[in-house]
């Protein structure tokens, strides 16, 4: 399976999580987007365009390169990746991804799915965490944040 990264120099996203590493169900907070082609950085926190009827999961869920902050003080560098088979990323998606509280991925980036590409990493407490790469199984927005729901690990890291 083939992953596209058009359009990842021009976004980049601020993601947190209040864990030290990730696995399936992980919540990643959108901390911030930034946008090269208007200039600046896009705080998220009381955008008027949030909401299933707006365009944020467009604009959260797309190539980007990831500014990734564990709870331990770990950071890594990251990368948000579209499956350019997106056939085969809706049969997973479609397993993975019931409503929530949410949208499915599929649903907020229109007609790709999603692989965020996390490489190696040391934890805080110094644990060895071998590059993976997994689905996104959805976006919600919760009391006013962004947050990307991860799904089972896939093939490619």
């Amino acid at each position: 399976m083939g992953w596209q990264n058009a359009g990842m120099d021009a976004v980049r996203l601020h993601l947190r999580t209040d864990r030290t590493h990730l696995f399936p169900g992980a919540r990643l907070t959108v901390e911030e987007v930034e946008e090269a082609a208007d200039g600046g950085s896009q705080g998220l926190v009381g955008n008027g365009s949030r909401g299933p009827g707006g365009n944020w999961g467009r604009r959260v869920l797309r190539p980007a390169s990831v500014h990734l902050a564990f709870i331990d003080g770990v950071e890594v560098e990251a990368e948000l990746l579209q499956i350019d088979d997106p056939s085969a990323g809706r049969a997973r998606a479609e397993e993975e991804a019931p409503e929530v509280g949410g949208v499915t991925a599929r649903a907020a980036g229109a007609d790709a799915e999603f692989v965020l590409e996390v490489p190696e990493f040391r934890t805080g407490a110094g644990a060895a965490i071998p590059a993976k790469a997994w689905s996104i199984s959805r976006v919600e927005n919760v009391a006013d944040e962004f947050v990307l729901v991860l799904g089972r690990r896939v093939q490619g890291a």
